[in-house]
């Protein structure tokens, strides 16, 4: 048996391909109608399916006079001293990141009330919107100027809605943050102003019970002064006695000892009947620390009684760039659906023509058989 010459098998090939290509050809208008059916239907979708607009925007940390009001009540109330703006922006991102916050806020939104009268259902309406917002932590590689800042993006039906929307949501996140944080202060206040009447009474029954111990050790000295019938103040056999007891014990004694100082009544009845007198009538005096603490409840009572917690001007964010209005649709890419609904058509068209072909071989080979 002689081998099959190329020359023969490339031609055979050839004259396949110019039969394949002759096939299609006939079908050229079945072809052409499908591909034309499916531009047409892929021109149809893509101006009929919902349109996506997308707003963007930065946010970093507050500047100064962003939070300056919040951090000098803060200052002035003297119950908060840790916080900064970094503690508050990490708050409000907090928030931002918070699937539960998000919803709520998509709730009061018309578009949830608009897919609900489509017949979705709460949650399927939630599920929904929630895909619309999305949230991204920007790094240095990214951004090296929006350092800690935060990307967020909103779609919407149109680009005015979009950029309403997200300026409606980075603005419900701040108004939730700064309650957080007030209601926050309003519970350190109120610790703070138990912690300050606890101090303030110790204070008080530590100067009073001075006191009583004081005149306890007077009145007890008078009595000894009266029975040693010691009148007025022997300064010198005083300060021998108490030379004598100091040398004896090897101490020397401290001023604030005298009260209880066992040779107190050599000060004499009248003298003693002065300190006691005068301990009586005049008021207790407290160290400093008892009036600071009064000051300070007082400054905090009048805070509280003018409201002053809920009228705190102040933001937790700054912008980097204000949410923006879309100049570009994000879907439907219209082009893009047509030339690939196209393209899909030409090929669909092709793969029936060929299997009209390969239909009709089969049968003329059966009627040969």
């Amino acid at each position: 048996m002689k081998p099959e010459n190329p020359a023969v098998a490339n031609q055979d090939d050839e004259i396949d391909l110019i039969a394949l290509f002759l096939s299609l050809w006939q079908k050229k208008k079945l072809i052409m109608g499908v591909t034309f059916l499916f531009a047409l239907a892929s021109l149809a979708y893509a101006l009929l399916a919902k349109q996506v607009w997308t707003s963007h925007a930065i946010v970093t940390l507050p500047q100064e006079t962003d939070v300056a009001n919040y951090l000098i009540d803060m200052d002035k109330m003297g119950v908060i001293k840790s916080q900064d703006e970094s503690s508050l922006f990490a708050r409000f991102k907090k928030n931002l990141v918070s699937q539960t916050k998000q919803a709520e806020f998509l709730q009061t939104t018309t578009m949830y009330e608009e897919l609900q009268a489509k017949g979705l259902t709460k949650q399927k309406a939630l599920q929904a919107l929630l895909k619309d917002i999305a949230i991204e932590k920007l790094d240095n590689e990214k951004s090296a100027v929006a350092l800690n800042g935060v990307s967020i993006s909103f779609s919407a039906p149109t680009p005015e809605l979009a950029q309403e929307s997200l300026q409606a949501f980075i603005e419900n996140m701040n108004k939730i943050t700064k309650k957080d944080l007030l209601m926050n202060l309003q519970a350190k206040i109120d610790v703070t102003k138990v912690a300050l009447k606890k101090e303030l009474q110790a204070i008080e029954g530590v100067v009073n019970t001075e006191k009583q111990l004081k005149l306890q050790y007077l009145e007890r000295a008078l009595t000894s002064a009266q029975n040693a019938g010691i009148k007025d103040y022997m300064n010198i056999q005083y300060k021998q006695m108490n030379d004598f007891r100091n040398a004896s014990v090897g101490i020397q004694v401290k001023s604030s000892s005298l009260y209880d100082d066992v040779f107190l009544f050599m000060l004499g009845e009248k003298y003693l009947a002065a300190q006691i007198n005068s301990l009586k009538k005049l008021a207790v005096i407290y160290p400093t620390r008892y009036y600071d603490i009064k000051n300070q409840l007082k400054n905090l009572n009048a805070y509280l009684a003018q409201d002053q917690i809920g009228k705190t001007q102040f933001n937790v964010f700054s912008y980097q760039e204000e949410p923006s209005y879309p100049a570009n649709r994000t879907a439907p890419k219209r082009a893009l659906i047509v030339v690939a609904g196209t393209f899909v058509g030409l090929l669909v068209g092709t793969l029936i023509a060929l299997f009209m072909n390969a239909l009709a071989s089969y049968r003329r080979e059966k009627k040969i058989a």
